[in-house]
């Protein structure tokens, strides 16, 4: 597959004798739901990421990165406020008295960020920032609390429309702090005629497992899990409870072409930001999460914490602050692109992935979705929590715990005990405490 020609720029160091420079513009594009292991970048045999591969080669990349939540709600949060989850109260309501985000047609609300704890855009503002978010995800529009203290939000429902709004907050003078969503590798997952392993399934959809889950879009045929099929159940749920069969490999197929489409807009945005004059500028890349494949009875995100969801991209482009091309192996959280951006304003945090690329270790937790609770029972009503340290990925046998996490089990299962050699481990890390 012959790939688009590469976009970016690196800019020399400065003169030791140089005069301070000004605040720098920083770049923040969260490539929604796109799983590491599915890019090239990150080991994957398809050509899925040309774009994400020409900033690593001027920047750093993290091998293990990864999210503290597993859905956009929970992790935006995170990016903004520099907590995890179980701090900033933004997951699935818990008393089901939160926001409803989009009416009161669905089943469950949310809880809004702690209103105590500064958002990006509250810090940088003060500065002289100019902050603005251009976004595909509707999680972030002004009005649901989430994206608090910017400048201006513009929510759309395609990444066309994304792009030119992000386009249109490059005109200004000041120092910028842009927050760009891109939603193309999101579900639905759409048939791509110009990618061969997704164009040879174009007329053969309609009649697989997936069949009760196809949507057709201007002619142009998909899979939308969150549609409702046979026994009332939505695609995921069927998956869930194993009633989809085997159609994983589908899956695969049409999500890799939706990461060309999100590697596609990705360098749409570089060439924007490049001919505004701000090559050179910081950006950084990630994902809010995953994705599941029907992997492990899994498909889509937002109810467990497995590895194909928390494991995301992260690439840094900071020029004078990192080695380019470098990659870092070591587990870091994607929270902790809050203090960097800080740091890169000048406001040095020791929790910079700049200032310490040393790593640390990375847990992570989903809430039960109320939704899912009263319609397949347990083990749904019961959220989950992980803990993810010097690359070996274990899941918690409890139920998720009150926000204290990572305390302890909850004190409704007192007689639960964790596996000895597991307990081990998490009380090694200071993960796992208490009788």
């Amino acid at each position: 597959m012959v790939g688009p020609s590469l976009v970016w720029a690196c800019t020399g160091a400065v003169a030791p004798d140089a005069p301070p420079p000004p605040p720098p513009d920083i770049l923040l594009v969260v490539l929604d739901t796109v799983r590491a292991d599915r890019l090239r970048l990150y080991g994957a045999e398809r050509d899925t990421s040309y774009q994400l591969e020409a900033m690593a080669a001027a920047g750093v990349t993290f091998d293990e990165a990864h999210t503290d939540g597993a859905w956009s709600w929970p992790t935006h949060a995170s990016l903004l406020t520099g907590r995890p989850p179980w701090e900033h109260g933004a997951h699935f309501s818990r008393d089901n008295v939160g926001v409803a985000p989009f009416g009161d047609e669905h089943a469950w609300r949310v809880d809004v960020p702690d209103p105590g704890l500064a958002t990006l855009p509250e810090l940088l503002g003060p500065l002289g920032y100019r902050t603005e978010v251009a976004s595909s995800n509707g999680w972030l529009a002004a009005e649901l609390g989430l994206t608090r203290g910017f400048d201006q939000v513009v929510t759309t429902d395609n990444d066309g429309d994304t792009l030119a709004a992000a386009r249109a907050a490059l005109d200004t003078d000041q120092p910028l702090l842009l927050l760009v969503n891109l939603m193309s590798a999101h579900g639905p997952y759409r048939v791509a005629d110009e990618v061969p392993w997704a164009a040879r399934h174009r007329d053969t959809l309609a009649e697989g497992p997936l069949a009760p889950w196809v949507v057709v879009e201007r002619g142009v045929p998909g899979v939308d899990l969150t549609l409702r099929g046979p026994l009332g159940l939505t695609g995921e749920q069927a998956v869930a409870v194993g009633e989809l069969g085997d159609a994983s490999s589908i899956l695969q197929d049409l999500y890799d072409a939706n990461l060309v489409r999100t590697d596609a807009a990705l360098r749409a945005l570089i060439e924007a930001w490049n001919a505004s004059g701000r090559a050179g500028q910081p950006v950084i890349v990630t994902s809010d999460h995953g994705e599941a494949l029907g992997e492990s009875g899994l498909a889509g995100h937002g109810r467990r914490v497995p590895e194909s969801i928390t494991h995301v991209p992260l690439v840094i482009y900071a020029p004078g602050r990192a080695t380019p091309g470098q990659r870092v192996s070591t587990p870091v959280t994607t929270t902790r692109i809050h203090h960097t951006v800080l740091d890169l304003t000048g406001q040095p945090s020791p929790q910079s992935l700049l200032s310490d690329i040393a790593g640390s270790p990375v847990r992570a937790m989903a809430w039960a979705d109320p939704a899912w609770a009263s319609k397949l029972g347990p083990p749904w009503t019961d959220g989950e929590r992980a803990v993810l340290a010097d690359g070996t990925w274990t899941r918690s046998p409890d139920r998720a715990p009150d926000p204290d996490f990572p305390e302890g089990p909850p004190a409704d299962v007192p007689n639960r005990a964790l596996d000895p050699d597991l307990r081990a481990q998490l009380e090694a890390l200071g993960y796992a405490g208490g009788p």
